[in-house]
């Protein structure tokens, strides 16, 4: 399976996991691939192991340089707006494909995109 498959997952970090999910990722991690293996890493340290730059994370989580806060009244229009705008998109290519269960995700949201 590993030949006929490009590899995906350029890294998996984990973050405050419980102890029965790491100790499940111990059993199953001699059964995976080591470039997988290699690519998971829990809770690490990643400014420092190089995954971002500091003005990349934000401060409170990691020790970043962003300063964000996140206000609901300031974000949560335009995040409904963007997904009512979506999905009357989706809608409309859905049934332009003959509005049938089992029409491929993939088609209906990248229809016409290029």
């Amino acid at each position: 399976m590993q030949e006929h498959n490009p590899e995906r997952l350029g890294a998996a970090l984990i973050i405050n996991v419980p102890f029965i999910v790491k100790a499940f990722y111990k059993i199953i991690s001699p059964f995976l691939y080591q470039a997988t293996r290699e690519k998971i890493k829990f809770n690490p340290q990643i400014i420092e192991e190089g995954f971002f730059a500091p003005d990349m994370v934000m401060k409170d989580w990691w020790g970043g340089d962003q300063d964000f806060e996140y206000v609901h009244e300031k974000y949560w229009a335009e995040l409904t707006r963007i997904s009512d705008e979506r999905a009357k998109v989706w809608m409309i290519n859905w049934r332009e494909l003959g509005a049938e269960v089992g029409v491929s995700e993939w088609d209906y949201k990248t229809k016409g995109d290029k």
